[in-house]
C-alpha cells in the first residue's frame, strides 16, 4: 500500500477582526482536499481558560498551539491541504516546527487596520473583545523578518485576498524557512 500524497499546512494568521475564518474558508474550498481548522474551537475547549493575551496563559497557549500542530501536521500527512486560522504570532511558530518543520509548510499575516478589525470583532462579538483586538493589533505591527508575509485584508475585498494568497502560496512566496525559527 503507498502512502498518500503529502498535503500542505497554510497558518493564516493576524489580529483577531483581520479576516483568517474568512479568508481559510474560502480558500479551504477551493482545494480538493481541503481543510480548514479554526483555533478558536481549541480555546472553547479549555475548562478554566486564561486570557490568551495574559502572560500567565503562556502555557496554556503553548499546548493549544503544540495540539493544533500536531494536528495539521497528521492532516497534511494525509494528504490534506490544512488552512488553519488563529492569532499565531512569530514568537508560537517554536511551537509548531517540531510537527511541522517537515512538511510544506505556509504563513499568511492578514493586516486590516485597527478601527476596521475593532469593528469586526463588535459586529460579531461585542464590545468586550476590543482591548484584546487592541493588544494583538500592536503584536502585529512590527513582523520583522516575517513582513513579506503581510498581506493587506481590507473591508469588502475577501475574494481579492484569496486571490492575492492564493497566487503567492502556489508561487511559493509565503513558504515558511523554518531556519529562521
Amino acid at each position: 500500500m503507498s502512502a498518500p500524497p503529502t498535503g500542505k499546512v497554510v497558518l493564516v494568521s493576524g489580529c483577531p477582526g483581520c479576516g483568517k475564518t474568512s479568508l481559510s474558508a474560502v480558500l479551504a474550498k477551493r482545494e480538493a482536499l481541503g481543510f480548514h481548522l479554526v483555533s478558536d474551537h481549541y480555546y472553547e475547549f479549555v475548562a478554566h481558560k486564561i486570557d490568551p493575551t495574559k502572560p500567565e496563559s503562556r502555557a496554556q497557549n503553548e499546548a493549544i498551539m503544540r495540539a493544533l500542530a500536531a494536528s495539521s501536521a497528521e492532516l497534511a500527512r494525509s494528504g490534506y491541504a490544512v488552512f488553519l486560522d488563529g492569532v499565531i504570532g512569530p514568537w508560537m511558530l517554536p511551537e509548531y516546527r517540531p510537527f511541522l518543520a517537515e512538511l510544506p509548510t505556509h504563513y499568511v499575516v492578514l493586516e486590516a487596520p485597527e478601527p476596521d478589525a475593532l469593528r469586526r470583532v463588535r459586529e460579531r462579538d461585542g464590545p468586550g473583545l476590543s482591548p484584546i483586538v487592541r493588544h494583538m493589533h500592536r503584536q502585529f505591527a512590527d513582523l520583522g523578518p516575517f513582513a513579506g508575509h503581510a498581506v493587506a485584508s481590507p473591508e469588502g475585498a475577501l475574494d481579492a485576498v484569496a486571490d492575492e494568497v492564493a497566487t503567492r502560496l502556489a508561487a511559493g512566496e509565503l513558504a515558511l524557512d523554518w531556519s529562521r525559527i
